[in-house]
């Protein structure tokens, strides 16, 4: 589920040190030690805020998923939050209704995409299913639906 507060902390916390890494890199420039040195503390102490903001607030799963969308050490990078909140909408998402039965998407621990049925009284059923598209999903879904695969 998508969490707002979250990333919009992270949004911020990553401009202040895209900020701050760049004023640092003007003034290393401009042979200005002191200051540079600064602003690195400045962009440490954000960087570490950061830093424990996603470790405490992310999944592993997560974090696996987005590495590898993105590749490695990209996560101070804009595309890192912007990946998660893609990650965040897609996981425990409805995909399909279907005779008051609801087919659900998400990421299992291991970051991988699978699929459970949940029965009209909000439970799930039986395991979670894999599929490699949503409408290979719903087909599977709706069929056994048709078929009353889920009444013993």
């Amino acid at each position: 589920m998508r969490d707002e507060n979250l990333l919009h902390k992270l949004y911020e916390l990553q401009e202040d040190m895209t900020q701050l890494e760049y004023q640092a890199a003007v003034l290393l420039e401009e042979n200005k030690l002191q200051e540079h040195g600064e602003k690195m503390k400045q962009h440490q102490e954000i960087y570490t805020i950061y830093w424990n903001m996603l470790q405490e607030n992310v999944r592993d799963s997560y974090h696996k998923i987005i590495e590898g969308r993105v590749g490695h050490d990209r996560f101070t990078d804009k595309i890192y939050i912007d990946t998660l909140a893609e990650i965040m909408d897609e996981d425990n998402s409805l995909v399909d209704e279907y005779n008051g039965y609801f087919l659900k998407k998400g990421y299992d621990l291991f970051g991988c995409m699978t699929y459970w049925i949940i029965n009209k009284e909000g439970v799930q059923i039986g395991e979670s299913y894999d599929y490699f598209t949503d409408e290979s999903a719903i087909s599977s879904f709706r069929y056994m639906v048709d078929e009353r695969y889920f009444e013993s």
